[in-house]
């Protein structure tokens, strides 16, 4: 699996959508963090892709329970050294109803600040089987 990386400060999400979907970052648009983006980023997905998604606002301690072994997800994380988000793409492993949480790609790469502590958010992806490929399928645990 191709893993993209940030080519400017504001394109994680681009980066983050570019490795999930396995495309090329072009093809992807920029969403800033402004008070739209995320009314972009859905419609985008949902035209585009066929997807909804939905943000859970969680830590650490509070990671949502979901019943597949291993699955993938956006993550939304916050540190005081930067007034936006950034995102990331989180692993998820489910023992029993313990779920464990790493951060499986940043586009930031191994320069990144960043760490699963300073998790915000959660996004999860729904009715989009028809539309992936069978790499992202892969990713998804599909």
């Amino acid at each position: 699996m191709k893993k993209y990386y940030q080519k400017c400060k504001n394109d994680c999400l681009t980066a983050v959508l570019a490795t999930m979907f396995q495309v090329e970052p072009e093809t992807i648009p920029l969403f800033i963090s402004n008070d739209e983006w995320l009314t972009s980023y859905s419609k985008w997905l949902l035209e585009s892709h066929n997807i909804q998604v939905v943000q859970i606002a969680c830590n650490i301690d509070t990671i949502p329970f979901i019943s597949k072994e291993v699955y993938y997800c956006i993550g939304t994380l916050k540190h005081d050294i930067n007034k936006y988000s950034h995102a990331v793409i989180l692993k998820n492993y489910v023992d029993g109803r313990k779920v464990t949480l790493s951060i499986w790609h940043d586009p930031l790469g191994d320069s990144s600040p960043y760490t699963i502590d300073d998790l915000t958010y959660i996004e999860f992806f729904f009715n989009f089987e028809d539309s992936l490929n069978e790499k992202t399928k892969t990713l998804f645990g599909g």
